[in-house]
């Protein structure tokens, strides 16, 4: 349900534009760091928390150097609402259709100590065997949700990084959310935004990381992954999310996924989940 991990290592060059099924959360311990989600741009400093909702496509910009110590906490989209209370929901902080939702929380010096103490508890926890330590980990996560949940309250949401194409950046990325199945190229996008297609191409690459076709083929793989987990066929799926050519779709998936789709869809139904 969980996976927390303490890291130093520098994120340059190494990590591409991807998303997962999951949440993911980076509390910083030192800044230094650029994150792109979904065409919005987020500084890491020291005492920041970024919160990454499952299918938000992110990636560390690649012109920073990267090097940002930071512990990673992973956990599943249920987990919150089995450690909740019936008078208290922790995971209301963490929908990004909310108003004001933002990726980053930018947390006072007394927010930082606590959220500092209980994330070195539960990696402490996560690598021994001690006596209670499901409940421990239960505890301690509860912690997190609530700290969390009250900073958010409190008013700590952090604006992305401003920037004189962020608009125009952002407008396209939702274009292709609400667009994603049907026929779309560069230049139907540009003329729908009514904007140069060079320029909102060089735009677009450079504040979330890659061009808008690649973009565009992530948005279309995480919707046929989604289909998938809910049992339609792989050909009715790739259609559903955009692809007219079964032959390409299926390189693509097997480029991004290394199996098929076919031998995805059995694996997830077997086990749940992909290794």
């Amino acid at each position: 349900m969980y996976l927390i991990r303490h890291s130093a290592a520098p994120l340059h060059g190494r990590v591409a534009l991807h998303y997962h099924d999951h949440y993911e959360a980076f509390f910083s311990l030192s800044g230094n760091l650029i994150y792109a989600v979904e065409g919005q741009q987020y500084r890491l400093d020291a005492g920041t928390l970024l919160l990454i909702a499952p299918y938000q496509l992110h990636q560390p910009q690649p012109k920073t150097d990267g090097c940002a110590e930071r512990i990673a906490l992973r956990f599943a989209a249920e987990l919150p609402r089995q450690l909740a209370d019936k008078g208290c929901k922790l995971d209301a902080w963490l929908d990004p259709r909310a108003p004001g939702y933002t990726n980053l929380l930018r947390l006072d010096k007394h927010q930082q100590r606590l959220f500092l103490s209980v994330l070195r508890a539960l990696l402490q926890e996560n690598t021994q065997d001690n006596l209670g330590k499901e409940l421990a980990e239960q505890t301690l996560l509860t912690q997190f949700f609530l700290l969390a949940g009250r900073a958010a309250l409190l008013g700590a949401q952090a604006a992305p990084l401003e920037d004189p194409s962020a608009v125009l950046v952002h407008q396209a990325v939702d274009y292709m959310e609400q667009n994603y199945a049907s026929p779309l190229t560069l230049e139907l996008l540009s003329a729908q935004l009514h904007m140069d297609r060079f320029h909102l191409s060089r735009e677009f690459s450079r504040l979330v990381g890659c061009p808008p076709h690649r973009y565009l083929l992530q948005k279309r793989l995480q919707h046929v992954e989604q289909l998938l987990r809910a049992g339609v066929s792989p050909q009715q799926a790739a259609f559903r999310c955009g692809f007219s050519d079964y032959t390409n779709f299926y390189r693509q998936f097997r480029a991004a996924y290394g199996v098929s789709p076919r031998a995805w869809q059995t694996t997830y139904r077997a086990d749940g989940c992909i290794k």
